[in-house]
């Protein structure tokens, strides 16, 4: 009987342990990218739990980062993540924005009410009486038997074409005093006049209410 020389049996058990790590190994690297595939392809995870905002962006190269403030969640990788948020309770100051909206808003809102008592018609052609003669709203309707009716105008109840449709300028920030500008279409007897409307507005209150025909 041929015995193996002495230290072969360890030789022999020593490179099947290395071979059994190596597969090991393999299987664990297979394991873990499949799973790292799951993840970074956006398959199903538990966007349950909450994450620290600091331990994402320790622990994940972000391909896709879209932030949504609002409710304090994080879309990365196509996937949504869920991120404490406190929010502290202070008096909300106007936005610049929101001056510029009321200041408009204040000057159309004056023009609405008060455009009858600052109304003049000249008629330059004379074709409703001597050219050039000059009525106002009252003369047109009653001496004049004309119709009136405004036919284009700022919309108040569109606040952000306000921004185009109102020049607003602030001419003393101590006063909070803006002066106002737009135009307006009137019809007279069916044909369309403009007029430009300007104004004042001190403080969120319109004053100074013009309306000169073009």
């Amino acid at each position: 009987m041929t015995y193996p020389e002495k230290g072969e049996n360890k030789m022999e058990i020593k490179a099947q342990t290395i071979w059994a790590a190596v597969i090991i190994g393999i299987l664990c690297f297979a394991i873990g990218g499949a799973v790292f595939y799951n993840f970074a392809s956006g398959e199903e995870i538990d966007n349950e739990n909450y994450f620290d905002a600091d331990y994402l962006a320790d622990n994940f190269v972000a391909t896709e980062l879209v932030p949504t403030p609002a409710n304090g969640s994080v879309t990365i990788n196509g996937i949504l993540y869920t991120i404490p948020v406190e929010v502290e309770e202070e008096t909300v100051m106007l936005t610049e924005l929101d001056e510029h909206l009321a200041v408009r808003e204040a000057a159309v809102a004056l023009f609405l009410e008060e455009w009858k008592d600052e109304f003049e018609f000249k008629d330059v052609d004379g074709d409703y009486g001597d050219a050039n003669e000059t009525y106002d709203y009252e003369e047109v309707v009653e001496d004049l038997g004309l119709d009136i009716a405004l036919e284009d105008y700022p919309n108040v109840e569109k606040s952000y074409d306000l921004l185009d449709d109102v020049t607003a300028d602030e001419v003393d920030i101590k006063d909070n005093e803006w002066e106002t500008e737009f135009t307006v279409e009137i019809e007279i007897d069916g044909t369309d006049y403009e007029y430009t409307v300007t104004g004042v507005v001190e403080d969120g209150v319109a004053d100074d209410l013009e309306l000169a025909q073009v």
